[in-house]
């Protein structure tokens, strides 16, 4: 009844203590969970075998369990001053994602027939209601994919050539879900990139005039017997004391930036600190790289020629 991508419907119904419910359903067959490599915790999946399974038998996940706080949810029903005891739990599937990371997975219940669930309940607050009968979910095998396709067409257009034929593959629609945090990826990534281009050609400026400055002191170290790379780490220094502060002032505000983008999700990652020394260590490494090239350059000079011009 509900495909993946698509918020599913959502029943609301009474309590008898006055409350209200709100539970997520989806009208399925006996070979959804097989077909959506789902796995049954507790209980078993609906089977031919059973009867009842077609008209009482639900499935229901883990989440609901939860949220009932059942110890035994097979021998339980679901509770409300207008449902009847025309459903039977027979299985407990292992929590999945039916909407995106940006949602809790919520109590879901999973039925062959809507009188399993509808039975007896009055005054519904739903939305995708009545429920369409008309998703098709296939699990096609590698290599399959082409003939399989050509197949579902051929057969479409036999049962119904009045209506167009419309397909998608699942990891297209899982990834539309995230198309704009895909946006913001490629933004940001560009925008680091020039940021970081900028700042380069900023320091190797800032090294060049420090360098400009200071070629007697330069010329007059080297005369007294100071090494190339002991000049090198004088002229770094002060540059690289500058992109540690810098570090220091963005830590802050990238780590409330990224909390603050964080919680559009309810499932997400804990910020580590050594995330930050990671690209503080980096930043540190491209301006030292920067830096000591120009400052490489000066060292190398003949002194004599140096204090010449000078």
């Amino acid at each position: 009844m509900n495909e993946f991508g698509t918020p599913w419907t959502k029943f609301m119904f009474g309590q008898a203590d006055g409350s209200t419910e709100d539970l997520f359903f989806n009208l399925v067959d006996i070979d959804f969970i097989k077909t959506m490599g789902m796995t049954i915790v507790q209980g078993r999946d609906f089977s031919e075998e059973f009867g009842t399974d077609k008209s009482q038998a639900i499935l229901v996940n883990e989440a609901l369990v939860k949220h009932f706080g059942w110890a035994d949810p097979l021998n339980e029903s679901i509770p409300g001053s207008q449902f009847t005891a025309s459903h039977q739990i027979i299985g407990v599937v292992r929590d999945f994602h039916f909407s995106s990371l940006h949602n809790k997975i919520e109590p879901l219940i999973l039925a062959l027939n809507i009188g399993a669930i509808r039975s007896g309940i009055t005054n519904v607050n739903t939305w995708n209601w009545p429920p369409l009968y008309n998703r098709v979910i296939v699990r096609i095998g590698p290599g399959e994919t082409r003939p399989i396709v050509d197949f579902l067409k051929t057969t479409f257009a036999a049962v119904a050539p009045q209506n167009p034929f419309e397909m998608k593959f699942l990891d297209e629609i899982i990834n539309a879900q995230y198309a704009q945090e895909e946006k913001w990826n490629a933004i940001i990534n560009y925008i680091s990139l020039f940021a970081i281009m900028i700042a380069c050609l900023g320091l190797f400026g800032l090294t060049t005039v420090s360098v400009e400055k200071r070629v007697k002191e330069i010329g007059i170290r080297k005369v007294l017997g100071s090494s190339i790379s002991g000049i090198v780490s004088l002229l770094s220094k002060e540059m690289l004391l500058l992109v540690v502060f810098s570090n220091l002032v963005a830590w802050p505000i990238a780590y409330y930036s990224v909390q603050y983008w964080l919680q559009n999700f309810a499932y997400k990652i804990d910020i580590n600190i050594l995330l930050f020394l990671l690209a503080s260590t980096i930043t540190l490494l491209i301006a030292f790289l920067t830096v000591s090239s120009q400052a490489t350059r000066a060292a190398m000079v003949n002194p004599v020629k140096s204090l010449r011009d000078e």
